[in-house]
């Protein structure tokens, strides 16, 4: 199969200006790039008008926590963003190493819809995702949570390995690096003895350990903290999903100057959504008093009477005109998308009685989406180089959110203008940039020989998106197409 694209104002992912070129795709790659009017293809699309850019990538995403690598509807929520590749297994938690329970107490995946785990390593899980039928390309990080659990600990102890030769061997099996979570209440007992084993497993084979902090507590002294550690060990570190919240706004310009004079061995980067609404587990909003306490416990804590004066008045530290409800389990599903305001209605109570009623009816397995930051406020990472951008927002519970307050490429778009940033170099920092942190080979720039996955914009969105050489999305329409790959750390 031959496809020409015709004309495209192509920004190869790379360099900052753009050209108009043809592209000549044969299979699954790109063969040939340049002016070649007297050419012809068994497909022929005229890009006239229109940007022609790689496919994006999304390295910091969750697809895999709402199982969205079984779903094709969540696929399809990221190719109509133009992502055409997906790196999860994100912020401490993935789908492998696994056992049924750890499964069973995630607070994200949609009730019992995989029914019997059939799967235990990173090898296996990347197995069974080969017989799937993906639209986009997939791999995979570690989560601590995973390698920290009873049942890795079980694993571990049979066959006499620690916490750092486990991790090797996930990496070995085709993970692209392990994760950590210090945001999310669950996840902060990671140890710094535990921390040090797990960077040593991703840095033996040149991996990313991907790290995500709260911007309000500490942040800065981690990050200098981490800077001295990437050095110190030689360890790829990426810092994800970071808001630019006004105490961090404040800290930036010496960090900067920090990293920049941070020498050689540094290896570290950033990256953000540039979306005023974020995730929140409905726990997330639970007073400091939660914290450090397994999932179980929480969950029978919040329906005692005895703690329910500190939840509410905890509760109005936040601003809960800005919460949505986004995942909840199937049985509330008619509550999705609602506002606070709209479940106060629904429930003949007060907002912060209908967020407790909230957490309880769901027994914590909902996950909210709350406006922690203003569009103005990401305007200095865009300038940075040390930033990649997450072009996902919050998909797929962005679907949640009024139109108006979602992501798009035009949003971005418009975002980098107001931050004086080139679109060639933003559209770097959603392609190329990252594909190199991560070891993608072949991936997230267009140039002969590497995958053909395109993503052609019109007008401020996407019109067409091709992966792996193959129309997946034209004018609005899915065609019967699934070209994904797994992908595995080389």
């Amino acid at each position: 199969m031959t496809t020409l694209i015709r004309r495209g104002l192509v920004y190869d992912g790379v360099e900052q200006d753009p050209q108009e070129k043809d592209i000549l795709i044969r299979g699954d790659k790109i063969v040939r790039i340049g002016s070649f009017p007297k050419s012809t293809a068994q497909n022929v699309v005229d890009a006239s008008g229109a940007v022609v850019a790689p496919g994006f990538l999304d390295v910091s995403s969750d697809i895999d926590h709402y199982l969205g690598v079984f779903s094709e509807d969540i696929q399809r929520s990221f190719i109509r963003r133009g992502i055409t590749t997906v790196i999860g297994g994100n912020f401490g938690l993935s789908l492998a190493p696994l056992a049924r329970d750890f499964l069973d107490e995630l607070y994200k995946p949609a009730d019992s819809s995989l029914g019997n785990v059939h799967w235990h390593s990173v090898k296996e899980y990347l197995k069974v995702l080969q017989k799937q039928k993906l639209l986009l390309n997939f791999g995979t990080m570690v989560g601590s949570l995973n390698l920290s659990h009873p049942f890795s600990r079980n694993i571990r102890g049979r066959k006499g390995s620690g916490l750092e030769e486990y991790g090797r061997a996930c990496l070995g099996d085709g993970a692209f690096g392990i994760s950590v979570d210090f945001r999310d209440m669950l996840h902060k007992e990671v140890s710094p003895r535990a921390f040090g084993e797990l960077a040593r497993a991703v840095s033996f084979h040149g991996g990313v350990l991907s790290v995500r902090l709260h911007e309000d507590q500490d942040f800065s002294r981690t990050v200098r903290k981490l800077v001295r550690f990437s050095g110190e060990k030689g360890v790829r570190i990426q810092i994800s999903h970071v808001k630019p919240t006004s105490k961090f706004a404040e800290e930036w310009d010496k960090l900067n100057k920090l990293l920049e004079a941070s020498g050689s061995r540094t290896e570290i980067h950033f990256d953000f959504s540039p979306n005023e609404y974020s995730e929140m587990p409905v726990y997330g909003f639970l007073p400091e008093s939660f914290h450090f306490r397994g999932f179980k416990e929480i969950a029978e804590k919040i329906m005692l009477e005895d703690f329910e004066k500190d939840m509410l008045e905890h509760f109005q530290s936040f601003s809960l005109d800005d919460v949505f409800v986004g995942y909840v389990p199937e049985h509330l599903a008619s509550l999705r998308g609602k506002s606070l305001s709209e479940l106060a209605e629904i429930f003949g109570m007060s907002k912060d009685r209908a967020l407790l009623h909230l957490m309880r009816i769901s027994r914590l397995k909902a996950v909210c989406l709350y406006k922690d930051v203003c569009a103005k406020d990401f305007q200095a990472l865009f300038g940075s180089q040390l930033f990649f951008i997450s072009p996902d927002g919050v998909v797929p519970l962005e679907e949640m959110l009024p139109s108006s307050l979602g992501l798009s490429i035009g949003k971005i778009q418009k975002l980098g203008e107001n931050a004086r940033a080139a679109f060639g170099d933003v559209i770097s920092k959603m392609t190329s940039y990252p594909a190199r942190a991560y070891g993608i080979s072949k991936r997230g720039a267009i140039r002969e020989s590497f995958y053909a996955d395109i993503v052609v914009l019109k007008e401020g969105g996407v019109s067409k998106v091709f992966v792996g050489g193959r129309l997946v999305y034209d004018a609005g329409k899915f065609l019967d197409e699934t070209p994904g790959n797994v992908l595995r750390k080389s």
